[in-house]
C-alpha cells in the first residue's frame, strides 16, 4: 500500500562475505562493474558508494548477497556480515542505516541526504567502527557526497570517503572519488570513477586510481557488466590492487539477480564470486 505523504524504504540485506574485511564491501553489480557506479548506485549500494544518492532512490527492496572466494591466497577465511537500510522520501531529508560484521571488526552505518531543485543531491555518511580482537570504543569517521543530474545522459558525483582520517590505521584510507556516468538511452551505460588516496596509503601503492565499468542492457530485463579497477581497495584482502570483474544482471519490475566474477592481478592473484537477489517494492 502506497503512503501519500510519506514513503517508507525498507531495505534489508544479509550478506556472507568470504573473508570480506570491514572497509571494502561490495555489491555484486559494483563487483561486475570494476568497483565503479558512485554516480549511478543501486538500493544499498549508495551507503557504501554515495550517501547522496538516496535521495534519488524511488523504490524499497529486500536484498540478500553471497560472496564466494574462488582462489584467495592470505584471506581471512569465512564471515558473515549483516546490513539494514531505511529510507523516507517525499521528507525534507531521506536517510539510511546499515550494520556488518566481518572477521576483523564490526560497522555502523548513518546517512543522511538532501535533493536540492530536482537536480542536485547532498549526503553524509557516519561510520563506526569497531574492532573485534580488541578494546577500543567505536571510532566515528565521515562520508560527504553531493551527486549532480547534468542532463538526461550524464550524471556526476563526488564522495570523499573517511574524511577525518581517523581510521587508516585500520584500513579505512581517506580517498576522493569523482563518479562519472554517461549513458545513451537504453544501449550502455558507462562508469569511470578516478580516484585519489588522500591518507593512509599502503607501502607501493600509487596515490591515483580508478575503477571502470560498462553496462550493456539488452532484451529490456538483461545485463552484460564488466570493468577493471586500479589501486582500489577490494574484498578479501586489506591491500589495494588491480584487476578486472564481469558480470551479469536480471532486472525485473519486483526482483533483480545479479552475479559478477572478480579477479585480482596485482599485488596478489586471487579471484571471488558474488551473487545477490533483490525484491523491489
Amino acid at each position: 500500500m502506497r503512503i501519500r505523504v510519506v514513503r517508507i524504504l525498507f531495505c534489508l540485506v544479509a550478506v556472507i562475505a568470504g573473508g570480506a574485511t570491514a572497509s571494502a564491501s561490495q555489491s555484486a553489480r559494483s563487483a561486475a562493474l570494476g568497483g565503479a557506479g558512485h554516480a549511478g548506485p543501486l538500493f544499498t549500494e549508495a551507503l557504501d558508494l554515495n550517501p547522496s544518492y538516496l535521495s534519488l532512490m524511488n523504490s524499497y527492496a529486500l536484498s540478500a548477497q553471497y560472496l564466494l572466494p574462488a582462489t584467495n591466497p592470505g584471506s581471512h577465511g569465512g564471515a558473515s556480515t549483516y546490513a539494514a537500510m531505511a529510507s523516507s522520501y517525499q521528507l525534507p531529508v531521506q536517510f539510511g542505516a546499515e550494520y556488518s560484521r566481518s572477521d576483523d571488526g564490526a560497522v555502523t552505518r548513518l546517512a543522511f541526504a538532501r535533493e536540492i531543485l530536482g537536480q542536485f543531491s547532498f549526503g553524509v555518511g557516519t561510520l563506526f567502527y569497531t574492532p573485534l580482537n580488541a578494546s577500543m570504543l567505536p571510532r566515528p569517521e565521515f562520508t560527504l557526497s553531493a551527486t549532480g543530474i547534468i542532463n538526461s545522459w550524464m550524471r556526476a558525483a563526488l564522495v570523499l570517503d573517511n574524511s577525518l582520517g581517523s581510521l587508516t590505521s585500520h584500513g579505512f584510507q581517506r580517498v576522493l572519488t569523482l563518479g562519472t556516468r554517461v549513458s545513451l538511452d537504453s544501449i550502455f551505460a558507462l562508469y569511470l570513477d578516478p580516484h585519489w588516496t588522500l591518507s593512509g596509503l599502503e607501502t607501493g601503492q600509487e596515490r591515483m586510481g580508478y575503477e571502470l565499468g560498462l553496462e550493456v542492457p539488452f532484451f529490456e530485463y538483461y545485463f552484460l557488466r564488466a570493468g577493471t579497477f586500479k589501486n582500489a581497495k577490494v574484498p578479501l584482502s586489506a591491500a589495494a590492487g588491480n584487476g578486472f570483474g564481469g558480470g551479469v544482471g536480471i532486472f525485473f519490475p519486483m526482483i533483480s539477480l545479479d552475479y559478477s566474477f572478480s579477479k585480482t592481478v596485482q599485488p596478489l592473484s586471487y579471484s571471488y564470486h558474488n551473487v545477490s537477489l533483490t525484491l523491489q517494492f
